[in-house]
């Protein structure tokens, strides 16, 4: 038990690196490429394209013009994923990768609201109207639905899967 649990922290750590290097790559490519003044560039004409555009809000700009309720709600939704995340017992790895998705996401936009005061956003669909995003926001999305299509199926293991562990 301590084995698995341990693997699938750092199962969880990994990807909450990775996705965080990735996302910080891919702002600072829009940062060098969009910002100043390149304009956007159609990545697959019709579907997708990449516009700069900074979103001082939470999804789609909620909250726009509020700072210090976005990061105080940041910071508390943050703190309770990483909680479930990393000392809840008796959670499946699929639920932790969840986790750990939603982790980095938001963690990523919350250092750019750090360094910028603003979520750098750059992927824009063409074929609908929505609103620009990133990867961070992609990670979100995909962490949260399918951590809600898991919940939904139901776990068919007893209930209590979020107990905290003791520090025995």
């Amino acid at each position: 038990m301590k084995c698995r649990l341990a693997r699938d922290r750092m199962v969880a750590l990994l990807i909450i690196i990775i996705v965080l290097l990735s996302d910080i790559l891919t702002k600072r490519w829009a940062l060098k490429n969009l910002l100043n003044g390149a304009g956007p560039i159609d990545a697959i004409p019709g579907i997708f394209r990449f516009r700069f555009a900074w979103n001082t809000g939470v999804a789609f700009s909620f909250l726009s013009g509020w700072p210090v309720l976005v990061s105080v709600f940041t910071v508390l939704v943050l703190s309770a994923v990483a909680v479930f995340l990393f000392f809840a017992k008796n959670q499946r790895l699929f639920d932790r990768v969840c986790l750990a998705l939603i982790f980095a996401g938001g963690l990523g936009n919350f250092i750019d609201r750090i360094f910028y005061g603003a979520v750098v956003d750059f992927i824009e669909f063409t074929f609908i109207s929505f609103p620009v995003f990133n990867f961070a926001d992609v990670c979100v999305v995909t962490g949260t639905a399918l951590y809600a299509v898991r919940v939904l199926i139901g776990d068919k293991r007893k209930a209590g899967s979020f107990e905290i562990h003791d520090r025995k």
